[in-house]
C-alpha cells in the first residue's frame, strides 16, 4: 500500500470527503514529495499550461490558494497532532541566484527525503559564508555583481 493509499484509507473512515482543490493539492503532494508552497505553486501552473482551454481553472493558481488548501489538509485526519499534510521543518537552499529559506511538507508517512541542495542548517549550504560586516552573504553579493555587469 503507498503513501497515497493509506491518507485515502485514514480519509474515508473519518467520513471527510476531500474538495476538488484539496484533492488537486494532495496529489501534487504525492508525485513531488517533501516541498514547500512555491514549488507546489509551480507544479500546479504547469500542469494548467498543458490541459486544452477549456479544461482550465477559471482563476490560475496563486499561492493564498495552495497555502489555505495545504492548511485544510494539516487539519484534515488528524492523528494526534498530525493531519493528512505534516511540517518537515524549515530548509535553506540557492534559488534564483540567493540563499533562501522555505518550509517544508510532505503527507504525512512520506519518508523520501527533502530534495537535494536543501539544507536544515545554513551553514551547510555550499557558497554561504557568513559576512564580516555580519549581515548578507558573500556568495550573493559576489553572485549579483557578476550578473548586474
Amino acid at each position: 500500500m503507498s503513501i497515497r493509499d493509506t491518507s485515502l484509507a485514514a480519509l474515508e473512515q473519518s467520513g471527510d470527503r476531500l474538495g476538488r482543490d484539496q484533492q488537486i493539492i494532495f496529489d501534487a503532494f504525492c508525485a513531488l514529495g517533501p516541498m514547500h508552497d512555491n514549488r507546489i505553486l509551480e507544479y500546479l501552473r504547469q500542469g494548467e499550461i498543458k490541459k486544452n482551454r477549456d479544461q482550465r481553472r477559471k482563476n490560475p493558481w496563486e499561492t493564498r490558494d495552495v497555502t489555505g488548501r495545504r492548511n485544510q489538509l494539516m487539519k484534515k485526519c488528524q492523528i494526534g497532532n498530525e493531519g493528512m499534510i505534516v511540517d518537515r521543518g524549515s530548509f535553506h537552499g540557492w534559488c534564483n541566484g540567493m540563499i533562501k529559506k522555505y518550509h517544508f511538507w510532505a503527507v504525512r508517512n512520506d519518508t523520501r527525503p527533502v530534495p537535494a541542495g536543501w539544507y536544515s542548517n545554513i551553514e551547510d549550504v555550499p557558497g554561504y559564508k557568513k559576512s564580516s560586516n555580519g549581515g548578507g552573504c558573500e556568495a550573493r553579493k559576489k553572485i549579483m555583481a557578476e550578473t548586474l555587469f
